[in-house]
């Protein structure tokens, strides 16, 4: 990045009122600038690498939400207790929260990002809308309301709709509504979510663009008047209308659209008066029309990409603007240069419907290459809570042209090593080899268009794999040289150790028996099914092994998760195996259902999280499909329903409860219906 020489008034300390890899991102440029930083934290995070990155960190002793990174009168007390003299919001939590602004600026602490009246005006999506129509730009009508008082208007609505927090952003808390018989359920569970991230339950309601894009335009303005736009943003690709991938420039929309869009940002920027880092976002139609979606007045998830083609420091030109100084770029010195490509890593399972799948995370590697940008919060194994965002890391790469960037961050995520949870990762290089993104044919529908089409592409790429490869790489882990470090555990290494010729595991539902007819150094003599196989052990840590098969090389990384399975990554492809020659520390989780006891069934939880609402009681009659109770995992409320007809006999959860992966809810007794019937 371009290094933007420090003006003559500076911040002296600032605050992180945030977690994750925006707060790790920020903290790097508040170092750079010289300025010392402070990290707050909840009970989960407190070793987490924001914290061990600051120059102070201070517990915000919980790890409910609203008791830590939503309690502004805590964060404001910490930073007036360090002597903090500046407060940087991140994106999300309280970013967009007037009142976080305003109590910084009533406790005599700078914020980073605009005044209270501008986040209050742009977040009060009615207010911000009779601006925006006094300025004529083109928008998409909607209105605000609680979910009672959209209801009582159900008659004036045109489906499809899209129902969004207020008072939110960065695609939480939004569906998509089709039907009117769906608008109840949808707007109950979007106040949820929306009163859980923004800590505001109202709604806003408009109606919904089908193959749309979602172009956004990046400026940044200061207090004497002077205004940027840095380029704008493509991100239609979305699941769950959040974000996925996002790039820079749009190569999508015609210069003229580009022209229409900047004019409409800059009178927004000139109307409001606005004084920080800011998005504008716009929906273009087919036609090439636009209409203003939102302002985020804050710093964007997706800021690298604008970062890596304008080689500009976005947060560092926040800071400068905070402390008081007028930008010294003119719109003359910004230039677009090549083409930028944000993945966003996400513990996820996308053959799933992308559910959240929070855990720990054993081994964790990022690749190394030039035009390569990684932003995380992870520099090494740890663990992902349920409360948090799944976004586990962004993946962003640079290059001359757009079709140079897609393949080097394909490159970059195969090379990415991530074992542990369930993961967007391989999903995501589907993406970017797809024929449809390859040729810029997408919109904000694409996602769900060829979900089920890059899930096959990916499942038969594994399935033809050559597994001998995969079995070589794991032995070579296992047997070549010596132990793995750091695995003290007598029943995780006795089976391999033991004076036994064959080794049998696990993979793809079936078992295969390793014969090893030959262990010495470096060469290893196996025979599976009655094929042999010579393989030379080349090179092996304890998570990396390079290994000659049969006379063609190969290089795996290799973890244990969980003491039951281990993780082999080859080419970029995941792949779990789990020996039977020693003992698993606990039950192998497959579902989140199973038999009970009598011939009755147990549903349980499939992911860490927190019972939001219980959806029936002892006693009822369920059928299969019917919802069963909602789980609040990663920000996102998860519905479960039953897979089964049977009779609910059994409740051992209430709503409130934090419940764990494989915990019993609910059982079901299917032979009482089936007698009655």
């Amino acid at each position: 990045m371009v290094k933007i020489m420090p003006r003559m008034k500076l911040l002296n300390k600032i605050l992180v009122a945030n977690r994750g890899e925006i707060a790790v991102r920020i903290i790097r440029t508040v170092r750079n600038m010289g300025i010392r930083s402070v990290a707050v934290y909840s009970s989960r995070d407190k070793n987490a690498l924001h914290v061990r990155m600051a120059d102070e960190a201070y517990d915000l002793e919980g790890n409910e939400l609203d008791v830590t990174y939503l309690d502004i009168s805590k964060i404001i007390h910490i930073a007036q207790q360090s002597g903090a003299d500046g407060i940087h919001p991140g994106y999300g939590f309280l970013s967009e929260n007037p009142a976080f602004s305003l109590a910084a600026a009533n406790a005599g602490i700078n914020f980073i990002g605009p005044t209270p009246e501008i986040i209050q005006l742009m977040g009060d999506k009615i207010a911000a809308r009779t601006s925006m129509r006094e300025i004529g730009v083109p928008m998409i009508e909607g209105f605000e309301g609680s979910r009672d008082e959209i209801l009582k208007r159900g008659s004036e609505l045109r489906y499809p709709l899209l129902v969004k927090a207020a008072a939110g952003g960065g695609g939480k808390a939004m569906r998509i509504v089709e039907k009117p018989s769906d608008l109840k359920e949808i707007l109950e569970i979007t106040s949820r979510e929306a009163q859980n991230y923004f800590g505001n339950d109202l709604l806003f309601i408009e109606q919904y663009l089908r193959d749309a894009r979602h172009i956004e335009v990046q400026i940044m303005a200061d207090h004497y008047g002077n205004a940027l736009i840095l380029g704008e943003r493509e991100c239609s690709v979305q699941r769950r209308y959040q974000k996925v991938i996002e790039e820079s420039p749009a190569v999508s929309i015609s210069q003229a659209t580009r022209n229409s869009i900047y004019k409409s940002a800059r009178n927004i920027v000139k109307k409001i008066g606005y004084n920080s880092a800011g998005t504008l976002e716009f929906m273009v139609d087919p036609s090439g029309k636009h209409f203003f979606l939102e302002m985020n007045t804050r710093i964007q998830v997706e800021h690298p990409v604008t970062e890596m083609v304008t080689g500009l420091d976005l947060v560092e030109l926040q800071i400068q603007i905070a402390a008081g100084n007028e930008l010294f770029l003119k719109q003359s010195d910004i230039h677009i240069s090549g083409h930028a490509i944000e993945a966003r890593i996400y513990a996820e399972d996308p053959e799933n419907d992308f559910l959240p799948s929070p855990g720990k995370v054993e081994l964790y590697r990022q690749p190394q290459m030039p035009g390569l940008r990684i932003d995380s919060g992870l520099d090494g194994s740890d663990t992902l809570y349920p409360e948090y965002d799944p976004l586990i890391a962004k993946v962003i790469y640079h290059a001359q042209t757009r079709d140079e960037a897609a393949n080097g961050l394909a490159q970059a995520l195969k090379e990415f090593i991530l074992h542990g949870p369930k993961t967007n990762r391989e999903f995501l290089g589907e993406i970017l080899n797809d024929a449809d993104f390859r040729r810029n044919a997408i919109s904000t529908n694409y996602l769900g268009g060829v979900k089920t089409k890059l899930n096959k592409s990916l499942l038969q790429r594994k399935s033809e794999f050559h597994s001998t490869r995969i079995f070589a790489a794991w032995l070579g882990w296992k047997l070549g040289g010596h132990p793995v470090a750091n695995d003290s555990s007598v029943w995780t290494r006795i089976g391999c150790w033991r004076n036994s010729i064959r080794k049998s595991i696990l993979f793809g539902g079936k078992q295969f028996d390793i014969d090893i007819e030959h262990s010495k150094g470096s060469g290893i003599l196996f025979s599976i099914g009655g094929e042999n196989h010579s393989m030379t052990l080349k090179s092996k840590n304890e998570d990396r092994v390079i290994f000659e098969l049969d006379g063609v090389w190969s290089s795996a990384s290799v973890s244990r998760a969980y003491s039951y399975e281990d993780i082999i990554c080859i080419e970029g492809l995941e792949f779990k195996i789990r020996p039977l020659d020693y003992l698993p520390l606990q039950p192998y989780f497959v579902d989140h259902k199973e038999n009970g006891a009598g011939g009755t069934r147990v549903v349980k939880s499939p992911l860490h999280g927190k019972i939001s609402q219980i959806l029936s009681e002892p006693g009822k009659k369920i059928k299969k499909g019917d919802l069963l109770f909602s789980l609040d995992a990663m920000k996102i409320e998860n519905r479960i329903t039953s897979l089964y007809d049977g009779c609910l006999i059994e409740i051992r959860a209430k709503a409130g409860d934090q419940v764990q992966i494989n915990q019993t809810i609910m059982v079901i007794d299917e032979f009482e219906v089936k007698n009655k019937n």
